[in-house]
């Protein structure tokens, strides 16, 4: 040995054989131990011959689990047993732990675990265990399993302790499985027949035993890689997976959202941080509506560290960041389908015009009564009033509240100091709330008298503004997505949902456009009008055109076609370029599959081929259900053509989705309204 610790291990493994040499264990071989003349101990050599090393548990491995077991069981209670205070123990030196950006979320997942197993008072079964059972361990024959290594064995661990290490252990590190899989195959362990009746005649609470292996393994691993010199890579692949088995045992009066969770741990990481919430009604940060956006006053300097906190958050699936001269914005999409916009901001900027002293803002800014900064009221309100009014509109309702809820000597002074500051007489606050263009212009030719605004320092806002434009118009696009489906199918009750949800959840303008870009209007209105061809259109039933001429098909559809070619190209620029949402209610597919809808008759491989042209959005829907559904919702076309229209739109899907690598299509039943909306909502989730 070299060291206390060497020291210590030997002796627990002397100490450990000589148990197992007391026990007559049948089923497995360990190593003999014995003094030799210098009294040193020695332990011979237990590999066989014409053995193997097992990456899964097999016959023999539950076949030494049942002798162990048989000959070394015992009940405590949990609260009052070694292990748990070991357990405690490890846990309270965590609470300190800073070396991994996870530490907090572990510590504070432990705790939570460990707190709800002591509230649940239980006498358990514990036996002998290896304790690192796993397949570098262990040789197993046919008939027998030959286990070294023991200097972590301990007395008296939670049944099965072993079992899920092993697991774990070969999972992580040798298949590098994610932690869904390891999961499975925990389970199909725990079906073992053996495995079974062992749980049955020693009574196992097996959902108590796994959360009690992760907090005895994962604990002490933790204070054992916060002291560590080196950390390798496969520390980080435990610590990914250890959060995820964290959080699926996380007791349901501790779990949360993964958005809110996020915003809990986000603030602690603040804490240390010079920062104030801008424009902040509540009292704790994860009080925020779920539908809103965040906007925090940061120092440029912390931005790194935030960013990699993020990337780093083990609920967080994908994250995209713009920055720009005075802002980064982080579009945080988490693993259960809820999402954050942060706006991390390092300096008041609308367009080329500074108007607030960031700075100023922090040193006054101050905690409140829940030790979240928040600026002083004169500054929340300059801010507030500035950022609505030079974005040319009205204060928000829930904002004049906010301020109008104050005392009525309190809101005398905002309302002069907003008066004085921008030369805005006015008898009331309220006044200052609404927009209007003089106001705007008057106020814009206050801040130009700023030193900030004038001379290089206006040149230089100016070449800022026009990158931060830049970043806008070739970072941060917009995005498209179509839906497809025979009348009947529920688009249109989809598409009106899908609308709502994504400019709530992701804070984005949604345009919704029928079935092509309509830069050119409906042909029949050159002879009727637009409004009256678009009546007419609306009253026509689909499908009741008798056109059946080949150039009158090819003119309706060149028509049709010029329209998607130049139209894409003003719907670019118009939409997906001010990272707008497009939802088109039917798209090309239809000339490609019911071009009769559209009164055309060419051949389905010439449209197929010319799609080859036309705009490929990222997100493609197709809604489908049985005839009799269908029928059930419109009766606008018969069983037959319902089925072969939806079989054709199958198999054009399948093949682009082949064809067409950076497009998704996806195909959905629409039986259940809710769950196809959030199934293309966690679909565009993936794809933005």
């Amino acid at each position: 040995p070299l060291n206390y610790g060497s020291a210590e291990l030997v002796k627990n493994e002397l100490r450990s054989l000589e148990i197992l040499h007391h026990s007559k264990m049948n089923t497995f071989e360990f190593p003999k131990s014995f003094l030799n003349e210098s009294r040193s101990g020695m332990i011979s050599n237990v590999k066989p011959t014409n053995a193997l090393q097992l990456d899964t548990l097999s016959e023999v491995h539950f076949r030494m689990f049942d002798e162990l077991y048989s000959k070394t069981a015992k009940w405590v209670s949990v609260s009052s047993s070694d292990f748990y205070k070991s357990i405690r123990q490890n846990i309270c030196q965590l609470s300190s732990a800073s070396r991994f950006d996870e530490s907090w979320n572990i510590f504070r997942s432990l705790k939570a675990i460990s707190d709800n197993v002591a509230e649940e008072g239980k006498f358990i079964p514990l036996a002998m265990s290896h304790s690192d059972f796993t397949p570098w361990n262990t040789y197993a024959s046919d008939n027998k399993l030959f286990v070294y290594d023991w200097e972590f064995s301990k007395s008296s661990t939670p049944m099965l302790f072993d079992l899920f290490h092993f697991v774990f252990q070969s999972g992580v590190l040798l298949k590098r499985q994610d932690y869904a899989e390891i999961r499975s195959e925990i389970d199909i362990a725990l079906s073992h027949p053996i495995c079974r009746k062992m749980i049955e005649r020693y009574e196992i609470d097996v959902d108590l035993h796994y959360r009690l292996y992760l907090l005895i393994n994962i604990s002490y691993y933790m204070n054992i890689y916060e002291n560590q010199t080196n950390i390798h890579k496969q520390v980080n692949w435990l610590m990914s997976t250890w959060k995820e088995a964290l959080q699926d045992v996380m007791p349901d009066t501790f779990k949360t959202s993964a958005r809110k969770q996020f915003i809990k741990d986000f603030a602690e990481k603040l804490s240390n941080t010079s920062y104030a919430l801008l424009k902040f009604q509540e009292e704790r940060m994860e009080e925020i509506d779920e539908s809103s956006d965040i906007d925090i006053l940061v120092l440029k300097e912390d931005l790194p560290a935030m960013i990699k906190f993020m990337n780093d958050h083990p609920f967080v699936s994908k994250i995209k960041h713009y920055n720009k001269s005075f802002m980064t914005t982080a579009e945080i999409f988490f693993s259960d389908g809820s999402f954050l916009a942060l706006d991390l901001i390092h300096k008041f900027q609308r367009k080329s015009l500074n108007f607030l002293d960031s700075r100023k803002v922090l040193l006054n800014s101050s905690a409140n009564q829940y030790g979240v900064m928040v600026p002083d009221v004169r500054h929340d309100l300059e801010y507030t009033f500035l950022f609505y009014i030079l974005n040319g509109s009205p204060v928000p309702q829930k904002y004049r509240n906010y301020f109008s809820s104050r005392a009525a000597h309190t809101q005398n002074k905002l309302q002069k100091f907003i008066s004085k500051r921008f030369g805005l007489p006015c008898e009331k606050l309220a006044e200052h709330f609404e927009f209007s263009p003089v106001k705007r212009k008057n106020i814009v030719k206050k801040l130009n008298a700023n030193k900030i605004n004038r001379g290089f320092s206006m040149v230089r806002n100016l070449i800022n503004y026009c990158l931060d434009l830049l970043v806008d118009l070739t970072i941060r696009k917009g995005f498209v997505i179509t839906f497809s489906g025979v009348d009947g199918a529920g688009k249109s009750t989809t598409i009106e949902k899908v609308r709502v949800k994504l400019s709530e959840k992701f804070r984005r303008k949604v345009v919704v456009l029928r079935h092509r870009p309509s830069i050119l209007p409906i042909l029949s209105a050159y002879k009727y009008g637009k409004k009256e061809a678009e009546k007419r259109s609306a009253e026509t039933a689909p499908r009741k055109g008798n056109n059946k001429s080949l150039l009158q098909s090819l003119f309706r559809f060149s028509y049709y076609y010029i329209d998607y070619l130049f139209g894409q190209i003003i719907i670019f620029f118009k939409h997906i370029l001010r990272g707008n949402i497009v939802l088109y209610d039917r798209y090309y597919f239809d000339f490609i599959n019911d071009s009769r809808r559209s009164n055309i008759d060419l051949p389905k491989s010439l449209v197929k081929m010319l799609y080859t042209f036309v705009h490929k959005p990222r997100l493609n829907i197709f809604l489908y259900a049985s005839p009799e559904v269908i029928l059930g919702r419109k009766e606008e076309l018969d069983s037959s053509t319902i089925v072969s229209l939806t079989s054709d739109y199958k198999k054009l899907f399948n093949s682009f989705s082949k064809k067409y690598s950076n497009s998704e299509f996806l195909q959905i039943e629409n039986i259940d309204g809710e769950q196809t909306v959030e199934s293309i909502i966690e679909a565009f989730s993936r794809a933005a």
